[in-house]
């Protein structure tokens, strides 16, 4: 699933498959969205520069992530912002 997250793989149009990668994709979208919260919350960290570029990273890198934070933006917050 690497692939559909950080080269650029389009989500297959139907399917199991497809269905894993929009679940991983919600999950993962939880995921950086805890980090970029918690990090901005807590300087102590001093990492959210990195999960802020980690992040874009990712939505630059997976048009799965693109789709699935435009789609709910107000679930992952942070992540539209970036995206």
């Amino acid at each position: 699933m690497r692939a559909y997250f950080y080269d650029n793989k389009p989500c297959p149009d139907q399917g199991e498959e497809r269905e894993r990668i929009l679940i991983t994709a919600e999950v993962l979208a939880d995921v950086l969205e805890t980090g970029l919260m918690a990090t901005r919350r807590i300087p102590e960290t001093e990492s959210y520069e990195e999960w802020r570029d980690y992040c874009g990273f990712i939505l630059e890198h997976s048009p799965t992530m693109r789709s699935t934070v435009a789609e709910h933006p107000l679930w992952w917050r942070e992540l539209a912002r970036q995206a």
